[in-house]
C-alpha cells in the first residue's frame, strides 16, 4: 500500500520583539486546531515558493516580496482521516508589516498577533506547530 502524504509550504510572520502573526482557523480547521500558519499544499508542477505565494493570495489577498526559506520540517499526522499521512513542510519566514496586518482574511476567521512565548504554550495550536515555534525561537529568533 502506498504511503499517503502531502507537501506543503507555510510562513512564520514575525518581528524581532517576539510577536508572530497567524490564522485563526474557524471553519478552515481540518484537524481541530484553532490556530495555524498561513500556507498550504504544493500543487503538481508548482514550486514551494510559488505555492506559498498562491496560498497567501488566496487566504489574505496578500503578496509578500520578502519570503525567506528557513527549513524543511516533516511529521506524520495522527488525526482523523489523515492518520498516517506524512507531511513534508517547507517553512519560510517573513517580517510583519502593516500591509499584512491590514489584509482581508479570505480563509479562516481572522489574523491573530501573539507573542511567541504565549503561542508556544497555547493549546489552540497543534502540537507540531508549537514544536516548530520552539525550534524557531531556540535556533534563530529569541534565544
Amino acid at each position: 500500500m502506498k504511503e499517503k502524504g502531502k507537501k506543503i509550504s507555510i510562513v512564520i510572520f514575525y518581528e524581532p520583539g517576539g510577536d508572530i502573526v497567524f490564522q485563526e482557523r474557524g471553519k478552515a480547521s481540518k484537524l481541530g486546531e484553532k490556530y495555524a500558519f498561513f500556507g498550504g499544499g504544493i500543487e503538481e508542477g508548482e514550486s514551494s515558493l510559488g505555492a506559498l505565494k498562491r496560498e497567501l493570495s488566496e487566504e489574505l489577498g496578500y503578496q509578500s516580496s520578502d519570503l525567506t526559506f528557513w527549513m524543511k520540517y516533516s511529521f506524520v499526522l495522527k488525526e482523523k482521516e489523515y492518520k498516517g499521512w506524512k507531511i513534508d513542510c517547507d517553512v519560510y519566514l517573513s517580517p510583519i508589516i502593516n500591509e499584512l496586518l491590514s489584509s482581508v482574511i479570505l480563509e479562516g476567521d481572522s489574523i491573530v498577533r501573539m507573542h511567541i512565548d504565549k503561542a508556544i504554550l497555547d493549546p489552540g495550536f497543534h502540537e507540531r506547530d508549537r514544536i516548530l515555534l520552539k525550534k524557531f525561537k531556540d535556533s534563530l529568533y529569541l534565544s
